[in-house]
């Protein structure tokens, strides 16, 4: 596993919970297990997820979201770094339904979403970090991939909608502010929310912004 340094310099951020959402299978296949456990260069994506988080968030609020592999998230080594929260209805939900429970288990005024197997970096953070505007925002990287979605960019960066035919792919990180938190919450309790759509659909309601990522951060599988 990677060996995580105590970061000398004063952290990013504080007062932010992370959202990781582990709750369904690689490709869709159970026996593949939670894609936050899917081992890159000899450690688990959860590993490196924790250690970036650890280095850029003073004291941060991390939730992980299970389901395909929730046993195997109790009897985890790093289980005492994170709350642990089973989707029961995983097998009948998307991603919407990751960031609803997500959503209404955090208690800190921000929150970064992360909906499946990325792995960002200090440089991702720093991205989000030097901005000066407060408005929810999604991590894109500038390639295209004709498997997953998209953002199309408009005027000031703010998003126009989710495309397959864009050449921004959206790495499934969203920052998400304390008043979209609030937005969030009260539209998944009432009758038109859908738990089996993806968290991008339910978050394009929101005015969001891009950040292109062009750091080393990386998509390990979807």
């Amino acid at each position: 596993a990677p060996v995580r340094r105590k970061n000398k310099k004063a952290p990013l951020f504080s007062n932010m919970a992370f959202i990781l959402c582990g709750s369904h299978p690689v490709e869709g296949f159970k026996v593949n297990g939670s894609n936050l456990l899917f081992e890159y260069e000899d450690s688990e994506i959860l590993e490196y997820q924790l250690d970036i988080i650890h280095s850029v968030c003073e004291d941060p609020e991390i939730i992980v979201i299970s389901g395909v592999s929730h046993a195997d998230f109790v009897k985890h080594d790093r289980r005492n770094e994170f709350i642990l929260i089973e989707n029961q209805l995983y097998e009948f939900s998307n991603s919407a339904e990751d960031l609803k429970i997500g959503m209404h288990a955090i208690r800190s005024p921000h929150a970064i979403f992360i909906d499946n197997g990325f792995i960002p970096t200090l440089d991702t953070f720093k991205y989000l970090a030097n901005s000066k505007d407060r408005v929810s925002k999604v991590f894109v990287k500038p390639t295209p991939d004709k498997n997953y979605v998209g953002a199309n960019i408009g005027s000031g960066g703010i998003i126009n909608n989710f495309t397959f035919s864009t050449n921004n792919t959206i790495t499934g990180m969203f920052y998400i502010t304390t008043n979209d938190i609030d937005r969030l919450r009260k539209k998944s309790i009432t009758k038109k929310f859908l738990k089996n759509k993806f968290a991008f659909e339910i978050l394009s309601d929101l005015k969001l912004k891009a950040v292109v990522d062009e750091s080393k951060s990386i998509i390990v599988v979807r």
